[in-house]
């Protein structure tokens, strides 16, 4: 009788524990899944915030080119005045200080992504500025923060870190 029970008992605990790993796997699966589901959510924000400096500097170089090419026509057909002149310069530089800044702007998300994601990573001890650092991940999660209408801001002192 003793070895019926054992064996019973046995084979219980075998399916329990069988049970038990089913679940610890599917839990694992499930994580993943949400990982997954997290980063690709994170690509949508940062493509969208990097989309809009760079269909900014688009449209501004468009506005350039058109600029120039009305200015080569009155130059050609010697329409040319100094106040038309200085219209002109004043629209190519304004189109490429929009073009500087968004080019600017989207190169400064990628390096804040980047950095970001390879600290993630990186096991190794390295000084940064703290400041310079909590500015790069505060800019890296603006997108989200706009999201629920929340605001971030730095207010450490200077500090190093090692």
């Amino acid at each position: 009788m003793n070895d019926e029970l054992e064996q019973i008992v046995d084979e219980r605990t075998k399916k329990l524990k069988n049970a038990l790993l089913s679940l610890e796997q599917m839990q694992q699966k499930m994580i993943e899944q949400e990982k997954q589901a997290s980063l690709g959510r994170l690509v949508v924000v940062v493509a969208h915030e990097i989309n809009t400096p760079l269909g900014v500097s688009i449209l501004a170089a468009t506005t350039l080119s058109e600029t120039i090419d009305g200015l080569n026509t009155i130059i050609e057909t010697k329409q040319l005045t100094k106040p038309k002149l200085v219209k002109y310069c004043s629209e190519i530089d304004e189109a490429a200080s929009i073009i500087n800044f968004n080019l600017s702007r989207a190169a400064e998300l990628v390096t804040n992504f980047k950095q970001i994601s390879s600290d993630q990573i990186n096991d190794e001890v390295v000084s940064l500025e703290l400041n310079d650092w909590l500015g790069k991940v505060i800019s890296s999660l603006n997108p989200l923060t706009r999201q629920y209408d929340v605001s971030l801001q730095n207010v450490t002192s200077q500090t190093s870190c090692v």
